[in-house]
């Protein structure tokens, strides 16, 4: 089996062990694997089209959004429908009806019709309820919004979409260890606040000298060795820095009130504030050296506009 051809065959006649511990009792059996984890088994028809299908849905897409109403000609399913040809090719998204909304407002423990987000890659939060007015815009909003992992990883790729308009963004510094994990854990509470949901929580991989993370953490001229797991606010506007004063006691609580104190100026861990004129901000420069740098190598997407002569203000322009 290889990323051309990721399909493997085994006989459980020359191989029952690794049968038996996948839980084989019958044949033909096709079970789906991600990262070496089963995702499920594949219950459908055994032809080309449909095993490709549920293959493609498994590997590609890690979210779906489903509408659920009591019939197809509810005000808000028409809503719905207007969004989804809006959004086609963007999101899949799927409409659920009759038997189908019943089974599924059990399922989610809900009363009414709605949308629900489904992310079976967020171990932090696998599904969110859309509670707001049943018009276009905030359902934009909310599908936008909810289709992200509550904890996602800040890297070139995500940059710009995690970013966004928002004046601030915490980055969390994690390695491979339990004090790492359990951090990770308590930050994901605080990410799935609502009173949060305009700054984007993130995660950054600092296992490494060579990883972005400790790159990032040098420019901070914050010491790394010892100090990770690490959680840093910045604010965007002003280009203060701002770092979790209480490592390494990581809890939901201590995180909530210090990110709040930070966000409504109270907190006394910041940085002075950079002045962006001269310095570009630390943000931008950040930006230049290492994430808008790294996505040109890897995806020839950030290639700097010939007609704009001084690169500095081209990024400050867009981060």
């Amino acid at each position: 089996m290889n990323k051309l051809n990721p399909m493997a065959r085994v006989e459980c006649s020359n191989w029952p062990d690794v049968c038996g511990l996948n839980n084989v009792t019958m044949y033909p059996t096709l079970k789906i694997f991600k990262a070496s984890v089963q995702t499920k088994d594949y219950l459908g028809r055994l032809d080309e089209a449909n095993v490709l299908k549920s293959y493609f849905f498994q590997e590609v897409i890690s979210s779906v959004i489903i509408g659920i109403f009591s019939d197809s000609m509810n005000a808000d399913a028409i809503i719905f429908e207007e969004v989804s040809k809006h959004l086609a090719g963007s999101f899949l998204l799927g409409i659920c009806i009759q038997e189908c909304s019943n089974e599924a407002l059990k399922t989610f423990g809900v009363k009414h019709s709605t949308i629900i987000t489904v992310k079976w890659e967020d171990p932090y939060q696998p599904f969110v309820t859309f509670d707001g007015a049943f018009n276009k815009p905030t359902i934009l909003s909310f599908l936008n919004k909810s289709s992200q992992q509550i904890l996602p990883e800040l890297n070139p790729a995500s940059l710009p979409s995690l970013l966004g308009n928002s004046e601030s963004i915490v980055m969390f510094f994690h390695q491979q260890d339990h004090p790492s994990k359990y951090a990770e854990i308590e930050l994901a509470k605080v990410a799935a606040r609502k009173q949060f949901d305009t700054t984007p929580i993130t995660w950054v991989d600092a296992s490494d000298k060579g990883h972005l993370g400790r790159k990032i953490l040098s420019s901070y001229s914050l010491p790394v060795e010892g100090n990770i797991p690490q959680v840093v606010f910045l604010n965007r506007k002003t280009n203060a820095v701002c770092w979790y004063p209480h490592t390494p006691q990581f809890s939901e609580s201590l995180l909530t009130d210090w990110l709040d104190a930070t966000l409504t100026g109270r907190e006394r861990s910041c940085a002075d504030e950079v002045d962006t004129q001269e310095n570009n901000g630390r943000f931008a420069n950040l930006a230049e050296k290492d994430l808008i740098h790294r996505n040109d190598l890897v995806q020839k997407s950030c290639k700097m506009p010939s007609e704009v002569k001084d690169a500095k203000t081209w990024i400050r322009t867009r981060v």
